[in-house]
């Protein structure tokens, strides 16, 4: 048999991460025989479904003889008649070329006439009662007749030849668009009865489970989600491409770009073709943004979702805005206040953005539905369409708000959740004497941060503060709404250990977790959110104390000096969490100047097979430019491969991330292992060398004693919704082929 590409497919080196799907596919189509029942693939728009289901079609096609594979993909706008002479057209041509072993047959374009001249001559003559049935439904006009004649072909060819097919429907949303009579609802709910009969096995596609929350009988479908390529495919997608067009790329540049349009290879194709078109190399993250704008505005991605989108009505487009800024949804009655229009209008348009998968409806509550692509072209569009700014005004919109916010940075700087570790910082408050500088961020520019800056105050490092008793803290999220920047955490305690209304004390702290300064903005914002705190606060005394990742700019500088604030940023914060710790012990004295030089390295890991490696790699490297030994080096990437692999058995997030930072000082190396996802639970048991027990996995347990038998010291601090575990090795360097 011919074994050319029937059905139009990508290049192999364009087709990736995909190998399990297609397997499952194909065994699930084999084994039909004697199971018949359906998969249901679900995905956003070119997330690759259409490419997986086509590379299943040829599979099936070329590699085996017993399951005849059909394969349909729904068109738009089609009408019943269209549909049914495309539908039926389709299936005879693909059964005909199956069993004749003619692929070809499968990409001519032949009309139903010459198919029914075709099957009279040949064993297949019991189709051309299908071209009948349909020729005589359609001159009497009787639209339901051309509808299960159609529809009906693959059940009453079984019965007639007793041969298993395999029944691929591509975009199969459509259907609740293809309507039997003008007013009625879509096909989907006699097209569903048909394929839950239980009588034919199934693979159909489309973008949102909705389609089957009502229809499904048990152990008649499966439904799948077909998320888009993870990060280390789509760079290695990247990579590929940009050796194809000759370009060149930032990794890290190309990470955030993965992550920007969720891993979708047409996406990525998209900006790949678009940076060689425009002669760009994508080394910079300004380079990815002007590609990336160019090509949602005005290139193929525009295009395509202008396309498949149309939306015509304003009114669409400011309630599709007014979903995206809601974070966790909007109710139908906060939406009927908000917009001008009657409920039935409202209602309508949140039906019909439902059904180009836009929204979603759930547990009451309205909720944008679509990626961070279309995000930004539903935005772009508003700031036009709506708000009346130019193109070019609309652009730089987006450029700036993206770039504002890292672009979704997290491979770039490493996203601390500096609210969280300040709420466990201050639970380690306990009178502790600690440098004033570390509270008065100019100062501690000027002296240790080897930039030219304002000089500060005459402030010296032997100047204290006395740090309180904190006796508890916690999140202040509910003054947060409108100042989303500024999140705020309270603290109550007592200065001199002395528990009476003289040494009752609160501090405020107010931090930015944007990886950009502090401004004048950001300033009067925490300000507003004192002033209602405040009313809840009596007489105790309050120390206002603001953080910012990124530092400070020097107007919000000026004003939080002028307010008598407390200014931090995380350098300093890193340096008051190491005194803190260190606080006890008397035997390694460490000065803030030697804690401020210390240089850090940062590495994010996917959550995929040999990530850890990739750390090790790294730390082994960092471990020969600091001067350690082979064998240190050694019991470091041990301890730090075992970490990582328990970093990753317990994330619970899919697609998630493993954090790595490693500090270097004069006297240590401290490694930061951080996951994302289920709160660790962590028992440390003194009476078995503090053997760390986890929750049904005792050989982590054997792991976590093995790192601290490797390592000279290693904690767990439990994170909100992830945990950090922090090892340290004491630093012996070569001196002269010796060690010191």
């Amino acid at each position: 048999m011919d074994n050319k590409i029937i059905l139009d497919i990508s290049h192999d080196n364009e087709f990736f991460n995909r190998s399990s799907e297609m397997e499952e596919f194909y065994q699930h189509a084999i084994s039909s025989i004697k199971h018949p029942y359906g998969i249901y693939l679900v995905g956003g728009k070119w997330i690759g479904k259409t490419e997986l289901l086509k590379r299943v079609y040829h599979k099936l096609f070329c590699g085996q003889n017993n399951v005849v594979p059909i394969y349909y993909e729904f068109k738009a706008d089609y009408t019943i008649e269209d549909f049914a002479d495309d539908y039926l057209r389709g299936f005879i041509k693909q059964y005909f070329a199956f069993l004749t072993k003619n692929p070809s047959i499968v990409t001519e374009n032949i009309s139903l006439n010459k198919l029914e001249h075709l099957l009279a001559d040949t064993e297949l003559a019991g189709l051309s009662r299908l071209l009948v049935l349909h020729r005589e439904a359609r001159k009497h006009g009787d639209r339901m007749a051309i509808f299960k004649n159609a529809i009906g072909a693959p059940y009453h060819t079984i019965a007639y030849y007793n041969t298993p097919i395999f029944l691929m429907l591509d975009d199969f949303d459509i259907t609740e668009n293809t309507c039997l009579a003008d007013g009625k609802n879509g096909i989907i709910k006699e097209y569903l009865k048909t394929l839950l009969s239980g009588a034919i096995s199934f693979l159909i596609t489309g973008y949102t489970t909705r389609l089957f929350q009502r229809e499904i009988h048990p152990n008649s479908i499966k439904i799948m989600k077909l998320s888009g390529l993870n990060e280390e495919f789509s760079v290695e997608f990247m990579e590929a491409l940009s050796k194809k067009y000759n370009i060149i790329c930032d990794k890290e540049v190309l990470a955030v770009a993965a992550r920007q349009v969720g891993g979708n290879p047409a996406y990525i194709q998209s900006i790949m073709a678009a940076a060689r078109n425009q002669g760009r190399n994508l080394e910079t993250l300004k380079d990815l943004m002007d590609v990336y704008i160019e090509e949602l505005a005005d290139g193929s991605i525009g295009f395509s979702l202008h396309s498949i989108l149309l939306i015509k009505r304003l009114n669409a487009l400011r309630l599709l805005h007014i979903c995206i800024g809601s974070q966790n949804g909007i109710s139908e009655e906060e939406m009927i206040e908000q917009m001008p229009l009657g409920n039935e209008e409202i209602r309508e348009t949140i039906s019909g953005l439902c059904r180009l998968s836009l929204l979603e409806t759930s547990g009451g509550l309205i909720k944008w539905a679509g990626d961070k692509v279309t995000e930004d072209y539903i935005c772009c569009l508003y700031e036009t369409e709506v708000k009346g700014k130019s193109r070019d005004e609309a652009k730089i919109s987006i450029v700036r708000k993206r770039l504002k916010e890292g672009f979704y940075i997290q491979g770039v700087k490493i996203k601390e959740k500096i609210k969280e570790d300040m709420l466990e910082l201050l639970k380690r408050f306990n009178g502790q004497a600690v440098s004033k500088i570390l509270f008065r961020n100019q100062d501690f520019l000027y002296k240790y941060s080897g930039k030219i800056c304002e000089k500060g105050s005459d402030i010296k490092e032997d100047d204290k503060i006395f740090l309180p008793q904190i006796i508890g803290c916690f999140d202040n999220a509910k003054h947060e709404r409108k100042d989303k920047d500024i999140s705020i955490v309270v603290a109550y305690g007592f200065n001199n250990s002395r528990y009476d209304d003289e040494n009752e004390v609160i501090w405020v702290a107010g931090v930015k977790e944007l990886p950009s300064a502090v401004h004048a903005g950001d300033v009067e914002s925490f300000i507003r959110q004192l002033n209602i705190i405040a009313r809840d606060i009596k007489a105790a005394p309050v120390i206002r104390w603001m953080i910012g990742r990124e530092g400070f700019t020097g107007e919000a500088l000026k004003r939080l000096g002028a307010e008598g604030m407390y200014t931090t940023d995380a350098t300093q914060l890193r340096i008051l969490k190491n005194l803190i710790e260190d606080s006890n012990n008397t035997d390694k004295p460490r000065d803030i100047r030697g804690l401020a030089s210390l240089k850090e390295f940062e590495i994010i890991l996917p959550v995929s097979a040999k990530a850890e490696l990739v750390a090790a790699k790294a730390v082994e490297e960092i471990g020969r430019n600091v001067g350690l030994d082979d064998d240190t080096i050694t019991q470091i990437k041990t301890a730090l491969v075992e970490a990582c692999i328990n970093a990753f058995e317990h994330s619970r997030v899919k697609n998630g991330k493993v954090y790595c930072k490693f500090i270097v000082g004069d006297d240590r190396l401290s490694l930061h292992i951080q996951n994302e996802g289920k709160d660790f639970d962590v028992t440390l048991q003194h009476e078995t060398d503090d053997l760390v027990k986890h929750r049904g996995s005792a050989k982590r347990g054997r792991g976590i004693l093995l790192m601290k038998q490797l390592m000279d010291e290693v904690r767990f601090e439990k994170m909100k919704g992830g945990t950090k575990l922090i090892m340290v090795k004491y630093i012996k360097k070569i001196v002269e082929g010796k060690n010191e």
